[in-house]
């Protein structure tokens, strides 16, 4: 008996998309950060890797200038480093669920916003998922704080 797949049409199947706004459309409007690509790279991460604006903030960001040994490139390195041999970022793409991890960071700015003269690491939970970039259906890795969409 000859092998015959059966497909029933899906209910979207001919819907027209009026609206959608992608994660390329959240980096170029400055809701998601894009991490340096070249860097993203040479953790052999081969998809964007994107940060909501208060993970990036709280991760990321530093504005204390590199005389404390800080910097925005290598605390970038840091997270990347931490998805990538924990295989926190393979654990996301195959789950495709938020896969919550901790970093430990000199914080930039205290909770109220002002400059932090801080030198002490505090630990930062922070989450990361897999979602479309784009229309085409490229995937990107989103790191954001817990609770953030």
């Amino acid at each position: 008996m000859p092998n015959t797949t059966v497909t029933t049409p899906g209910f979207w199947d001919d819907a027209e998309v009026i609206h959608a706004y992608t994660a390329a459309d959240a980096v170029a409007d400055g809701d998601l950060v894009a991490l340096d690509d070249k860097l993203v790279k040479s953790h052999r991460i081969l998809v964007p890797v994107l940060m909501t604006r208060a993970a990036y903030a709280d991760a990321v960001d530093w504005t204390r200038g590199d005389d404390e040994g800080q910097s925005i490139t290598g605390r970038a390195h840091d997270v990347l480093s931490i998805i990538t041999f924990m295989g926190i970022a393979k654990r996301a793409a195959d789950t495709n669920e938020k896969v919550p991890f901790e970093l430990h960071r000199i914080p930039d700015k205290t909770p109220s916003g002002q400059p932090s003269r801080s030198t002490t690491a505090l630990r930062t939970r922070l989450q990361i998922n897999i979602e479309g970039y784009d229309m085409t259906g490229m995937p990107c890795f989103i790191i954001s704080m817990p609770g953030e969409d």
